[in-house]
Formats: structure tokens, sequence, C-alpha cells
């Protein structure tokens, strides 16, 4: 997801400054094209959508089965980024 995040795809009649290496971002110029430039941003909404549903659907089963040595902890990839991060 993050890669799709930092596509550059020219849109309508911008040309944002390229950050990827070139040989990856004209394959995803070719998928922005072909697709309108709905493409990426709905498989990263489609993705967020999905993470955001496990997400609460752990915190959910946490809620119902609650266990003292609980091995399932809900966290978002965000924080754990964040303490990687941290760590180093």
């Amino acid at each position: 997801m993050d890669l799709l995040n930092q596509d550059r795809s020219p849109l309508c009649n911008t040309r944002p400054q390229i950050i990827l290496e070139p040989s990856i971002q004209r394959h995803l110029t070719h998928f922005s094209l072909i697709t309108h430039g709905f493409g990426s941003p709905a498989i990263v909404a489609a993705l967020t959508a999905i993470q955001n549903f496990l997400t609460e659907s752990l915190k959910h089963l946490e809620k119902t089965f609650p266990s003292s040595n609980s091995h399932l902890t809900v966290t978002p990839s965000i924080d754990l980024k964040k303490q990687e991060m941290e760590k180093k």
C-alpha cells in the first residue's frame, strides 16, 4: 500500500515530481492511464477498508472472548511503524 501511496502518475494537467524508481513508476503510470486515474486510489481505498474491517473485527473478538494472556492485540499499522522507528 505504501508503494501505491507514493505513486506520482500524471493526473489531468499535473505532473508531480517522481519519487519512485522510473522502472516502477512507468508501470504505475500505465495502470493509472488505463484506469483513467482511478486505479491506485481505488485499490488504496479498498485495502484501507479491509484493514479497518479486520481491526474492528479483532477488537470485537477481544471484547467478546477476553483472556488473561491474550496473544491477539490490536495495534494499528501506523503505531507499529512509529514503534519500529523509535527503536532505531
